[in-house]
């Protein structure tokens, strides 16, 4: 069961810069150096043991490379996991029921990460991920772990998918001494990409205009939220034959958008984004998806979506059967 948990997380987005060094797993060597995905290179001093993740989220990699026994090495996380993806941890509570033994932080990005905290839990590593990075540093996280000795790692799945997929797992199959795991699952993915490029390749019609609808419905059903510009899935829409609404609408990785700009633009296609986000609003009308989702349940809050926003009934998209909603915890 495990392994199947595993295996339903594994495949993300992205390749990108080559981040191989020497090979050989942390158990076999007193020390290596890592370069991650920012280009920053850090000396780890024999075998990784206890590791923070920055980001819950990035337990889905994890998983997939120790699919056995992932929290094995992970003593702290960010809250995110049971905020966000309620479903996924609820199956991990019951299949790895260590994970209430994780140690839980506030956001990294926030300045409400307890240095003092992981100085007490003796971490070796925290990982970071890219898009938060700045926010990290201005909250002079990382100047403080690095002068306790605590190595800072950055990794990408979301703001630049396709390049930085690749080579941040490698670092975590580097860092968790599974880099044989980490070549399969990247060979696999580089595979589905390299499918989905081709099929592209032969599209002759008209590129759909895409909407990428960000935590559609997690306050309430009437007000619009957030979409991506040129990140995460607002990149893939256009790396997949679309064209994304978003990068038009908002500068950087992702902004705010409201009713009227969408009524304007009426995309093609409209595609939200739905997790269980009942534990961080429980009154919201977001599509719940996970491991526990009923279908009944979630084509009802997709129609309400559509129904009840303002304007929403007349988009080409609602009206055609293109209002559509995938799984992403953000």
């Amino acid at each position: 069961m495990g392994d199947a948990l595993a295996e339903q997380n594994a495949s993300q987005s992205g390749m990108g810069t080559d981040a191989r060094q020497a090979p050989g797993t942390p158990d076999e060597v007193e020390s290596f150096e890592l370069t991650d995905v920012t280009g920053r290179t850090v000396t780890i001093e024999g075998p990784v043991e206890r590791i923070i993740l920055g980001d819950a989220r990035q337990i889905y990699i994890v998983a997939a490379l120790q699919p056995r026994n992932p929290v094995n090495t992970i003593i702290g996380w960010r809250d995110d996991l049971r905020q966000f993806d309620g479903d996924t941890y609820a199956k991990y509570m019951v299949i790895f029921p260590d994970v209430q033994c994780i140690a839980e932080f506030g956001s990294p990005y926030s300045g409400e990460f307890r240095v003092e905290r992981a100085i007490a839990l003796e971490a070796d590593v925290v990982t970071l991920n890219l898009g938060g990075l700045e926010r990290a540093r201005e909250a002079g996280m990382i100047e403080q772990l690095d002068e306790v000795g605590i190595l800072v790692v950055v990794i990408d799945y979301l703001q630049e998918p396709l390049e930085n997929t690749v080579p941040s797992t490698y670092l975590l199959g580097r860092l968790l001494g599974e880099e044989d795991r980490a070549q399969e699952e990247e060979d696999f993915y580089q595979q589905q990409v390299n499918l989905v490029h081709f099929r592209v390749a032969q599209l002759e019609e008209e590129k759909p205009v895409v909407f990428m609808d960000t935590a559609a419905g997690i306050q309430t059903a009437e007000i619009f939220c957030r979409t991506f510009g040129q990140a995460n899935l607002g990149l893939l829409v256009e790396r997949a034959g679309g064209v994304n609404l978003g990068s038009e609408l908002v500068p950087g990785w992702s902004g705010e958008v409201n009713s009227a700009q969408i009524i304007v633009a009426d995309p093609d296609v409209i595609i939200g984004t739905g997790s269980n986000w009942f534990p961080y609003s429980p009154d919201g009308d977001f599509v719940s998806l996970g491991y526990f989702t009923e279908p009944a349940d979630a084509r009802r809050r997709l129609q309400k979506l559509g129904r009840e926003r303002p304007g929403s009934s007349k988009l080409q998209a609602v009206k055609t059967g293109r209002h559509h909603t995938v799984w992403l915890q953000c």
